[in-house]
């Protein structure tokens, strides 16, 4: 037996600079319900993203299911994934390696920024640090 030294599970909740209000529950670990689930609700109706494992580009059923709700509908409808996105590299754990490297040669031959950048990281660690620091604390800590 090895006691857990880090987090398994981790919640956030905030206000954005606009006001828009966000709650997000990130837990380690696979689920026997939904393991990634994505809800946007909005005054023009709801968006639902869904996978299998806990990052929609990683798992088994492809394309992740996209849901989307009108104001004046009552349940969520399955919106088709766009054909133009293809998956055409490996399956399993090097999959996000491949379609990131991908990305980045896209970005470095068209002049697109659809990878990460140096900056989104430390973007990324602040809200890392400010999320270590507000559970340390038990305060809210603005970003």
């Amino acid at each position: 037996m090895v006691p857990i030294t880090t987090p398994d599970q981790i919640i956030v909740a905030g206000k954005l600079e606009d006001g828009t209000l966000v709650s997000v529950h990130y837990r380690g670990g696979l689920s026997r319900g939904t393991n990634f689930r994505w809800a946007i609700n909005g005054t023009r109706g709801d968006l639902v993203v869904t996978s299998s494992l806990g990052y929609p580009a990683v798992g088994e059923v492809w394309p992740p299911w996209i849901l989307t709700r009108s104001p004046l509908c009552h349940r969520l409808a399955i919106l088709p994934f766009p054909q133009n996105i293809r998956r055409n590299g490996p399956s399993g754990p090097g999959q996000a390696v491949f379609y990131n490297y991908a990305r980045l040669a896209e970005d470095l031959r068209t002049g697109t920024h659809l990878s990460a950048t140096f900056d989104d990281a430390v973007v990324l660690h602040k809200v890392i640090g400010a999320v270590e620091i507000s559970a340390n604390s038990g305060s809210r800590k603005a970003l």
